[in-house]
């Protein structure tokens, strides 16, 4: 768990500085915003992979195909360890909030605020997993 915890941590802050930095097209926002609405509209049951996506598209915008395929190798091994913990309505609330504050920053191309939205976002759920595994 400490490893995909610290890879995570140090991998998808950046990743979002750097989507955010390069400037992403209207149909890249569009796409991000159906992402999020995607998870704000889902039952319980199927926020999970609509989490993952949200997070691999970010990653697939950074422009990094090489960052990418580590967010995506990681994040599945962050999926494993999620099944292992109970689906908590009022964290995956507080989790969609987190998605707005990072899309919002990535949309306004504001690197330093996508990284700190996305470290602020990956801490509550290492808190969450360290909670119920260790």
């Amino acid at each position: 768990m400490h490893d995909v915890l610290t890879t995570r941590e140090v991998v998808e802050p950046a990743v979002s500085r750097l989507t955010a930095q390069r400037g992403i097209s209207h149909e890249q926002v569009a796409a991000l915003r159906a992402g999020h609405q995607a998870l704000c509209d889902a039952p319980e049951h199927h926020y999970r992979p609509l989490d993952s996506r949200f997070h691999l598209l970010i990653a697939d915008l950074c422009g990094s195909p090489t960052l990418s395929n580590v967010v995506l190798q990681n994040r599945a091994r962050v999926n494993e360890l999620l099944d292992h913990i109970p689906l908590l309505t009022p964290n995956l609330a507080h989790s969609t909030q987190q998605h707005e504050v990072i899309l919002l920053a990535i949309e306004q191309g504001d690197g330093d605020a996508a990284a700190a939205a996305t470290r602020e976002h990956i801490e509550g759920t290492a808190s969450l997993l360290r909670g119920f595994l260790d």
